[in-house]
């Protein structure tokens, strides 16, 4: 349990601080890093992460780039536990995951709000229309993200 916290808080950290624009192949970083996290919380999240939305959310309004980061995660944790037939979960795991995301969705939608926001301003006042469409393409894809839950949820 205790190196499973410190990988985690170390994936953390490395969001936080490590992700730069200097990084060569960032997306390629940022993809690995979420796949990481996706793996953390198919295991991990609620029971043994319950603030993971929170940790991320926090995370989601850094950087650009920590943003991306954050939507990837959401994004592929969303597509692995709604896929039918994913060989990774059982189908109470899955059922555990999805139930988890329902109830995480006020705290996921708040920061697509405050994301969404900020991109809106940034569009207002640049006149290269915003500042990062990476950010918007990841936002637009967590409106998706919310959607299919919801549906699946159902």
């Amino acid at each position: 349990d205790d190196s499973r916290l410190a990988l985690r808080l170390k994936l953390i950290e490395f969001v936080q601080v490590g992700i730069g624009e200097q990084i060569t192949e960032a997306h390629v970083v940022k993809e690995a890093v979420a796949g990481l996290l996706v793996s953390i919380a198919k295991h991990e999240w609620p029971a043994r992460w319950p603030r993971m939305v929170s940790e991320l959310s926090a995370l989601g309004t850094g950087k650009p780039l920590q943003l991306q980061v954050v939507f990837l995660m959401l994004t592929q944790l969303v597509a692995d536990v709604c896929a039918d037939g994913s060989v990774t979960l059982t189908e109470s795991r899955r059922g555990e995951l999805l139930t988890a995301m329902t109830a995480a969705m006020p705290e996921v939608l708040s920061l697509l709000t405050n994301a969404w926001t900020e991109q809106l301003r940034d569009l207002r006042t640049s006149t290269q229309g915003g500042r990062d469409t990476t950010v918007q393409t990841m936002l637009m894809q967590g409106v998706c993200m919310i959607c299919k839950t919801q549906l699946i949820a159902r």
